[in-house]
């Protein structure tokens, strides 16, 4: 089993004990604002990454499934839609739904409203990962129609995108057409925090790196294309770009220490205030995720600001 996505002994998001509520598990929890993960998403405006409330449904199963013979691994997300961004002190009520087989379904709500819907799928800790829903294109395929493309370094995509260490997690872009595609590179180290133990005692290290990081990682890419036009370096001076659509995002591979991602993401269509995108990412020529869509949305920053203001007001 898998340890909880945090980056240093302080949870990222304080869970209370779920409990049953009918056909629901239902869990209260609170967004720690000295959480490490707000000193690089977003510096200025920090705002909980995505990826954290579908670790804290994990999180509640295993809980409720403490063998993971039934919840045990994330097969795939096949569907997420961020309605509204989680800050620093926000109060979630996580409710979560088991259906059929290894599938769940999860509302995380806030006291703005409902925060994110989410339509998960597991496979038991025993069993491998399953097959990927498509094939890699071949590395033509992309480049056929471009032949000059720009590569960038790790200062040029922070000048482009508001993420900084420890929660930049793209270490150089390969290739790059604007408004088309790119592909971008992540190198894997023991020393990243997600493989730190948790908790008040040393425990051991966990050997493959947390699905929900690849996945990250290729949404950054995504958002990294969809940015490349219109930096936003800080997110207090412009447009603040954050997930809002995911669909079926399968996850079939591992990824371990010493392995490199490899990014690919297409763009679908541009608009004035939203991007569509889909892509893979590979290690060693493997598939281990394919994303059939993914959505992120242009908010202003006044958005995000009115969110904390009234985060930090609800505590007095």
């Amino acid at each position: 089993m898998t340890h909880p996505i945090d980056l240093d002994c302080e949870p990222t998001v304080i869970l209370a004990r779920p409990s049953i509520a009918g056909d629901q598990i239902v869990a209260t929890g609170m967004v720690n604002p000295a959480a490490a993960v707000f000193a690089g998403h977003y510096p200025t405006l920090p705002v909980l990454p995505a990826f954290y409330p579908i670790d804290c449904v994990a999180r509640i199963l295993r809980a409720m499934y403490p063998d993971g013979a039934r919840f045990g691994v994330l097969a795939a997300v096949d569907q997420a839609r961020l309605l509204s961004p989680i800050v620093p002190n926000d109060e979630l009520v996580f409710e979560v739904t088991p259906g059929p087989a290894n599938s769940c379904a999860a509302t995380i709500t806030t006291h703005r409203g409902v925060a994110l819907r989410l339509s998960l799928r597991y496979r038991p800790e025993a069993a491998g990962p399953e097959p990927p829903a498509h094939t890699e294109p071949a590395a033509a395929d992309t480049a056929s129609s471009d032949r000059t493309t720009t590569t960038m370094g790790i200062g040029a995509i922070k000048n482009v995108m508001p993420h900084r260490f420890p929660m930049l997690l793209i270490d150089r872009v390969t290739g790059l057409v604007p408004k088309k595609w790119l592909t971008t590179v992540k190198a894997i180290s023991v020393t990243e925090p997600w493989f730190a133990p948790t908790g008040p005692e040393p425990g051991p290290i966990e050997d493959a790196l947390p699905p929900l990081i690849i996945l990250a990682s290729w949404l950054q890419s995504s958002e990294l294309l969809s940015l490349v036009d219109q930096p936003t370096p800080d997110p207090t001076a412009g447009r603040i770009p954050l997930p809002r659509f995911l669909d079926r995002a399968q996850l079939s591979g591992s990824a371990f220490p010493g392995d490199v991602l490899e990014h690919r993401v297409h763009l679908s269509r541009m608009f004035d205030n939203a991007a569509v995108l889909t892509g893979t990412t590979t290690v060693n020529g493997a598939i281990v995720l394919t994303v059939d869509q993914a959505i992120f949305g242009f908010g202003k920053s006044s958005t995000l600001r009115s969110a904390l203001s009234t985060a930090e007001g609800a505590l007095g």
